[in-house]
């Protein structure tokens, strides 16, 4: 039918350009033309559309992996990297959970910083109006320097540390911690205890009851979702699971609403949401889109 459409808007394109005096064979060949290249949009949009209706029920009826070669590269990765767990103290496990990669290009970008401010010491010699440059070189490597350290000694984890201290259940929630498998990526990460699962976000550290949990979910979204108070743009797919309770949760009028998201790679999350249910934590297979 949109072919169809098509072609007549050619035809009157074509019936204006005619009684306009335009040679034939001028309108004829940009009409085909643009025939055939709306023909071939329409035809790649529809069936970019059937296919995405295919993706969906595939992912509501649980199958995580689109291909049988995809599903035999997480067994192997499941056989390389084996479940670690904490060590020492579950302050110290967790400021290495904490622990972002852009610590090297911090401390990189200090290095180099350091370098072009020995220039400008050099260059104020010759040129005295340019020393003001160089304050504005050290409050950089300064800031530089603190995002740094604070990534080092884990300034971020310890907070969260702090917060948890509070609680009354603490005692439990760090033998729990301590004696669980930690599965993700740094702060994203998930602590599957006897006794509590704890989330590690960028923004907090939840601890969760397993008999507080009403299902957990997998779920697979393309860019533009909401993660923590930020908006995850682009094109890329993106790998959550995310875990409901049956009580009020800010910002949701659900009965039966979404605690925490936990933004993990397609391998983790699989492989965290078989830790969740085999250990006995209500489960669903059908995979949320969004």
């Amino acid at each position: 039918m949109t072919v169809g459409i098509v072609a007549i808007s050619v035809l009157i394109s074509m019936g204006l350009a005619m009684s306009q005096g335009i040679k034939w064979y001028i309108y004829v060949p940009i009409g085909g033309i643009m025939f055939l290249v709306v023909t071939a949009i329409t035809l790649w949009e529809a069936k970019k559309n059937k296919d995405s209706f295919a993706e969906a029920e595939r992912l509501r009826q649980g199958q995580h992996f689109k291909s049988a070669s995809q599903e035999a590269r997480y067994q192997r990765y499941c056989e390389r990297h084996p479940l670690k767990s904490p060590k020492k103290s579950m302050q110290s496990d967790m400021a290495l959970r904490y622990r972002s990669p852009a610590l090297v290009l911090e401390l990189l970008g200090a290095l180099l910083l350091g370098l072009i401010l020995i220039i400008l010491f050099e260059e104020e010699k010759r040129d005295p109006d340019s020393a003001g440059v160089k304050y504005i070189v050290i409050g950089v490597i300064v800031v530089l320097l603190y995002f740094a350290a604070s990534n080092i000694f884990g300034l971020k984890s310890k907070r969260f540390y702090l917060k948890l201290t509070d609680d009354p259940e603490f005692d439990r929630i760090e033998r729990s911690y301590m004696n669980s498998v930690i599965i993700g990526s740094a702060q994203n990460c998930i602590s599957i205890g006897e006794e509590f699962i704890t989330l590690l976000v960028p923004n907090a550290v939840m601890c969760i009851k397993r008999s507080e949990i009403a299902v957990v979910r997998r779920a697979d979204v393309v860019g533009g979702t909401n993660y923590n108070g930020k908006l995850l743009s682009g094109e890329a797919e993106l790998f959550f699971l995310n875990f409901y309770v049956d009580r009020p949760v800010p910002g949701s009028t659900d009965t039966q609403a979404i605690l925490c998201k936990v933004r993990l790679s397609r391998f983790d999350m699989q492989r965290a949401f078989e830790l969740l249910r085999d250990s006995g934590v209500n489960t669903e297979e059908q995979i949320d889109l969004k």
